[in-house]
């Protein structure tokens, strides 16, 4: 039998592999790890043969929260964010040859305490991505309401657009309530 070859190369100490995906064709993985900077998933693509390094396809260290390759496997789309205020939309190519291409912000201008994409998908064509995008606003730190909005990036023009509102709802966290 052969020998198993690590595909992530050295990781930072404490580092991991949280997540991986293969490319339709099989030849390439995109993965999600910490391996340059503890706790920061970051998002990388190797030829899954081992014949070369793991390469970054975000080179600014910035936290990778979701990722989809698409239909083609030439590129991913992905998002990233703190955790504290919006997530932003990119895309890369999965050799790495171009810088991320930004897409999108995950909300609107204004007050909003937090958004986040969740369900991310690329059509069968490559030319859009839709995921929900969730926006969580906040009255005086403890009243809130939440909106959920499916929303469309053309990946040729970067238009972003919504689709439609998915859901809404408010929510009164239980820590509003003591006292009363």
């Amino acid at each position: 039998s052969a020998t198993p070859t690590k595909l992530s190369g050295t990781l930072v100490t404490g580092g991991d592999v949280s997540d991986f995906q293969l490319t339709p064709d099989g030849t390439r993985a995109v993965f999600l790890a910490d391996l340059l900077v503890n706790d920061i998933p970051e998002l990388f693509s190797v030829p899954v043969d081992g014949s070369a390094p793991p390469l970054q396809l975000d080179p600014v260290d910035r936290r990778c929260t979701l990722y989809r390759i698409s239909p083609d496997g030439t590129f991913v789309v992905f998002s990233t964010g703190d955790g504290f205020s919006e997530e932003r939309l990119y895309r890369a190519p999965l050799d790495a040859s171009q810088a991320p291409i930004y897409l999108a912000r995950s909300g609107p201008p204004g007050f909003v305490s937090y958004t986040y994409f969740v369900d991310l998908r690329i059509s069968s064509d490559n030319l859009q991505a839709t995921c929900t995008a969730v926006e969580l606003f906040f009255d005086r730190g403890f009243c809130g309401e939440e909106y959920a909005n499916l929303v469309g990036v053309e990946l040729d023009t970067h238009l972003f657009h919504v689709l439609n509102v998915v859901e809404y709802y408010c929510y009164v966290p239980p820590t509003a309530l003591e006292g009363e």
